[in-house]
């Protein structure tokens, strides 16, 4: 009897421990995470393409990861981390995901020195009860590198007074001033300017300004069209000597592209409409709805923008003025009025220009408005979208202390309009 209670008790065991090593490896092989998968970052790595020019090294850091809803910059499960503190291993719904990888979490400055934004989004799927893995990212340059030179500084030092300015703006709110100190920084390589793309092309605008050996203002102005994300855009100041001055502003060809896969920063909290949610009151199909902001028929009117309208400064002394015109429809009029103690209806006839005039329509002005910066050579106003208008070249014939207004109205070929008054005040 004994030697049976031994056999089967010889034969649970063994039954108890072939069902024990079977469950492990169910457990090991098949475990399961509900809906869930997991996103590993065991394997995860990623680098800088940095400037070819510099090669600088970018400490990674304390770049921003976040997993985000896709096409949003909403975060999911507060998944959130500098580079030095990413977890091994993250478990996650179901889904499609987007990893955002930023080298500042607010993203890039309007116009900073040497603040190069990097950043890139990977997009990936989460299975059921899989390990998804991410291997290697490269994050590229999203803002626009700027640097000025002047080749020949003998040249131009002899037929440019010191002080003299160089400001450049992105077309938008990105706007710097470089001294003559700036650029030679720029040119011995240890600074540089860095720009915001608001959007997917950008015009630059560059304006010199400064003296004449005589005293006389200068004032040269150049326009960049085209510019994006991930480039290098160097500027060159050329002086083309003819006898008299001639100072001529013009961009040097040599640009580089940095960032060849540009990936244009998700907007903030913007999610399109559900064209098949019934509680959605725009309908993107019907040209006729009038909440459809990209309804043809219904162009945005005339806008007028810019850093300030209101300006202080000394006598004499040049003052950047730059405002900014937009106009859907087309310009179809861009008319000025001056109101102005020192430039007076007369004083201005005395010199050619009148106090009440259209650069839509220049007439035989069209000249004497292309010296002064008010308009590009040989470029009409009429039925561009958008405008910069400078009136810098005025600041420094402002030769008496007092209050001046520069009254612009923008009319596009809707006939909406738009006013907005520029005050100059010396001192």
């Amino acid at each position: 009897m004994k030697k049976i209670v031994y056999i089967k008790w010889i034969s649970l065991s063994v039954w108890l421990l072939s069902c024990f090593f079977t469950a492990c490896g169910r457990e090991e092989i098949n475990y399961d995470l509900g809906e869930d998968g997991e996103l590993s970052f065991k394997e995860f790595s990623f680098s800088v393409d940095t400037e070819t020019d510099t090669k600088a090294s970018v400490d990674v850091s304390s770049f921003i990861l976040k997993i985000c809803q896709t096409g949003t910059n909403t975060v999911v499960n507060n998944y959130k981390w500098s580079y030095n503190n990413l977890p091994s291993i993250v478990t996650l719904k179901t889904g499609t995901y987007d990893l955002i990888v930023q080298s500042d979490e607010n993203g890039p400055e309007a116009a900073a020195w040497d603040a190069p934004y990097y950043s890139t989004v990977k997009t990936f799927t989460i299975e059921k009860n899989k390990v998804t893995n991410l291997g290697k990212l490269v994050c590229g340059l999203q803002n626009v590198k700027v640097s000025v030179s002047i080749p020949n500084r003998a040249d131009f030092k002899g037929e440019v007074q010191d002080g003299y300015t160089v400001l450049v703006n992105n077309g938008s709110t990105g706007t710097l001033t470089f001294t003559d100190a700036d650029i030679l920084a720029m040119e011995a390589g240890t600074k540089y300017a860095y720009f915001a793309a608001p959007k997917s092309t950008n015009t630059f605008t560059v304006t010199l300004s400064g003296r004449r050996p005589d005293n006389a203002p200068l004032i040269e102005t150049h326009q960049i069209v085209g510019v994006k994300g991930g480039e290098y855009r160097k500027i060159t100041i050329h002086v083309a000597i003819t006898g008299t001055l001639q100072a001529t502003l013009y961009i040097d060809s040599n640009m580089e592209t940095i960032n060849k896969d540009i990936h244009v920063p998700i907007e903030e909290g913007v999610i399109p409409p559900d064209p098949t949610d019934p509680t959605d009151p725009t309908d993107p199909t019907d040209p006729t709805d009038p909440t459809d902001p990209t309804d043809p028929t219904v162009p945005a009117g005339p806008a007028i923008t810019g850093d300030s309208f209101n300006f202080t400064f000394p006598v004499g002394q040049t003052q950047n003025v730059i405002v900014y015109i937009q106009a859907d429809a087309g310009i179809k009029n861009l008319k000025v009025d001056i109101d102005s103690p020192f430039l007076t209806p007369e004083m201005l006839k005395s010199v050619g220009l009148t106090n009440s005039f259209d650069l839509a329509e220049p007439g035989m002005l069209k000249e004497t408005f292309e010296g002064l910066g008010l308009l590009e050579k040989d470029v009409s106003v009429k039925g561009q979208k958008s405008k910069v208008f400078n009136i810098t070249s005025f600041t420094p014939l402002l030769l008496e202390a007092g209050t001046h207004k520069f009254i612009l109205t923008v009319v596009d070929t809707n006939g909406k309009t738009a006013t907005q008054t520029l005050t100059l005040t010396t001192t």
